[in-house]
């Protein structure tokens, strides 16, 4: 009782002192269940610091038996993402079972108070052994407009083997984080259990290319234009090249693909939500449908004058998505009305929207995840 009750009286001086200083306070809730080697060297790391794992100013002390640390916030920011660590990345948080923990996330308000449970560290959690989707095909394909090899994984339709029918295809980008979690640090889209669903309820899926990202170069690769301080030579046109002339050409050969544009899409959040609708835009005679999740349309104001200046010709589908919390003010919300905007003026008949916004959206795998199939239904089954 007196301990609970010393507990309550620190959240109490916690929450007070905070909001004069605007700090951000994060307590472990379960330290006591690790040694005293772990918790003595316990630290922060996230977007407010440059995702430093050993930053001292982020060191979780012993105070009256709690585990915290107090935490400065710029004020331009509303979203905080986090982990903890014990000093370096090879020793960061992770689940019991030695998986990968995904970026703690949560709505910055001054004064705020977390509570948060640590399952493990990597080097003293079981070392894992995660078992690659088996049911993804992959594949090496040579980019020539971009002078190197691209990663393509390939999901069929559960059904595939045992008819003749032709499918519709989705081209998507970060193909690492669609099917499989062992290949991503932030989560999966869940993009083969949506397929396999749709199997289930006799609904006609698509076939699924995904197309991995180029790792340090991601940013440039689905850069149709320059961002100031982070890409000066853009690579999109030539990504965009590979996709309509290489790639599609491979895959409507290799698998019975139904490869006219009515039955054919691209899609991507973040980066890849720009390259997505610059796609739709540039080569509207091969995708008739586009999935625009989180875009950062921010990067370049060409991204809207890009689309100002194209009308296109034939019935085409564009799905936004952007969750509120994403970005500072309502950022990414913002900017995606925008854009759509930009559409409605046009008063194009052969252009048909619909924009879906969460008021607990991040940007985040799993908040994609979550909207994938609605997506999917709305641009491919309706």
């Amino acid at each position: 009782m007196m301990q609970q009750l010393k507990y309550l009286m620190l959240l109490s001086s916690i929450i007070c002192s905070s909001y004069t200083f605007s700090q951000f306070t994060i307590i472990v809730e379960n330290a006591n269940d690790f040694h005293d080697s772990i918790t003595n060297k316990m630290f922060i790391a996230g977007n407010f610091n440059g995702w430093n794992p050993a930053d001292s100013s982020t060191m979780l002390v012993w105070e009256d038996g709690v585990l915290q640390t107090k935490i400065v916030i710029d004020s331009t920011l509303n979203t905080l993402e986090y982990k903890f660590t014990c000093g370096s990345w090879e020793k960061g948080e992770v689940k019991k079972n030695g998986a990968p923990q995904p970026n703690r996330t949560c709505f910055y308000k001054p004064g705020m108070v977390v509570e948060e449970n640590i399952e493990s560290f990597a080097h003293i959690a079981p070392k894992w052994q995660p078992e690659e989707n088996t049911s993804v095909i992959k594949i090496k394909l040579y980019a020539k407009t971009l002078n190197k090899e691209k990663t393509i994984r390939i999901l069929l339709p559960c059904n595939y083997e045992k008819n003749n029918l032709k499918y519709p295809v989705l081209y998507m980008l970060d193909g690492q984080n669609l099917f499989d979690e062992t290949m991503s640090h932030s989560g999966e889209w869940g993009v083969d259990e949506a397929m396999d669903s749709l199997c289930m309820i006799n609904k006609m899926p698509a076939i699924i290319i995904g197309i991995d990202h180029a790792g340090e170069e991601r940013i440039a690769e689905y850069s149709p234009y320059p961002i100031q301080e982070y890409v000066t030579q853009p690579q999109g046109d030539g990504f965009a090249e590979f996709v309509v002339n290489t790639l599609k050409p491979f895959i409507d050969s290799a698998y019975r693909t139904k490869p006219e544009r009515e039955f054919t899409g691209i899609a991507g959040s973040s980066m890849g939500g720009v390259m997505s609708m610059y796609m739709v835009m540039k080569y509207n005679n091969v995708f008739s449908k586009a999935g625009v999740f989180s875009p950062a349309f921010w990067t370049n104001e060409s991204n809207y004058e890009n689309v100002k200046a194209t009308i296109v010709q034939q019935p085409t589908q564009i799905y936004f998505l952007a969750g509120a919390l994403e970005g500072k003010e309502f950022e990414v919300v913002n900017d995606t009305k925008k854009m759509l905007d930009i559409l409605l003026q046009q008063n194009n008949p052969n252009i048909n929207t619909r924009f879906v916004t969460q008021s607990t959206g991040r940007h985040t795998e799993s908040f994609w995840n979550a909207e994938f199939f609605e997506m999917f239904e709305w641009l491919f089954l309706k």
